[in-house]
């Protein structure tokens, strides 16, 4: 009799300690997955490397396939936009409750016409455009843009190339390359002037070689004093800053009038280099900003800056470090700053 009432108690304690794990377990927020695949409206084929982004979530590539995924959805209404070369964009309302799977139809973008004249066609055709960073989602400035086969440009610093005009009706290829990116290229038979967009995806590989060599940065210059702010790499340079001019806007901005009239010191590329000259400087031509405090007397402030040539060059073995001896010297005050 009694056994029997303790194992009676023993079940109901333990119920009772079940429906409070499942109502905790249901008072916090699930995530859920979304997938699914964009297709061409007029084939229903899967088409690869379209932008799907999902409103204040992030942005995902579509695969040979089509086929996407984006992880930790919280449950709501969202929106997915997919977005091509060559297509029109796409919005799609979505409302998560579950993981769910969403097909996205996408057409292809009409190329808008001049009025039609009767007139014989035009010899050659102006050929210009723009490159993104399709990470970061920012125009892209020193892009290497060339045309067969003779025809080169380098991006300005919202992503404006112009190529100037070509023959008409020849096949022409245009190739975009930058440091740090997968090249891009579009082969067409130009027919009136023709205005182009790419999309530069970062290159893994060349993201490592660069990474590299940050570490060989940080291990010489191990034991210094930061000074205000933190080390500034190119991400955060770009995506928070591409709108406020040049690195020296950018050093006024962040460090406000007090701490920037304490920089003394300002090193480009491991070489002396005038403060005012930092005028001629953009974010996407930059790597890495280092300020920090200098161990003579007040402590005045250094500025290392390393552009993406010099990371690039770095790479190639044809540029070097200053020896540590003289990065970190305590004095005299030359060395300091050298």
């Amino acid at each position: 009799m009694i056994r029997s009432r303790i194992s009676r108690l023993v079940g109901l304690m333990g119920a009772v300690l079940c429906v409070g794990a499942s109502a905790a377990r249901a008072g916090a927020q699930e995530r859920f997955v979304v997938d699914g695949r964009v297709v061409s409206a007029a084939t229903r084929v899967g088409v690869p490397g379209i932008d799907v982004v999902m409103v204040g979530h992030r942005l995902v590539i579509t695969d040979a396939q089509g086929r996407f995924r984006i992880s930790n959805v919280p449950p709501g209404s969202h929106t997915l936009i997919a977005r091509g070369l060559g297509y029109a964009t796409t919005e799609v309302p979505i409302y998560v409750t579950r993981d769910t799977t969403v097909l996205i139809q996408v057409g292809v973008a009409p190329i808008e016409l001049d009025t039609l004249t009767v007139r014989a066609p035009k010899s050659r055709a102006r050929i210009r455009g723009r490159v993104r960073d399709a990470k970061l989602d920012t125009w892209l400035m020193d892009a290497d843009v060339r045309g067969t086969p003779d025809l080169e440009d380098d991006t300005d610093p919202l992503g404006r190339f112009d190529l100037g005009k070509v023959p008409t009706l020849k096949p022409l290829t245009v190739r975009v390359t930058s440091f740090g990116f997968l090249p891009v290229s579009v082969t067409f038979e130009p027919v009136r002037d023709t205005t182009l967009e790419f999309a530069l995806r970062p290159d893994p590989i060349a993201q490592r070689m660069i990474d590299r060599q940050k570490e060989r940065i940080d291990a010489r210059l191990e034991s210094r004093r930061y000074g205000p702010t933190p080390v500034l790499d190119r991400d955060e340079l770009v995506s928070k800053y591409r709108n406020h001019g040049t690195i020296l806007d950018v050093l006024k901005l962040r460090l406000g009038s007090r701490q920037f009239s304490r920089i003394a010191c300002i090193i480009v590329d491991e070489s002396r280099f005038n403060k005012w000259r930092l005028q001629a400087l953009w974010m996407d031509q930059i790597e890495r900003v280092e300020i920090f405090e200098m161990s003579t007397f007040a402590h005045p402030l250094a500025v290392r800056i390393y552009t993406r040539d010099f990371i690039k060059d770095m790479i190639r073995g044809q540029k070097k470090l200053v020896p540590r001896r003289y990065v970190i010297a305590r004095s005299p005050f030359d060395k300091e700053c050298r």
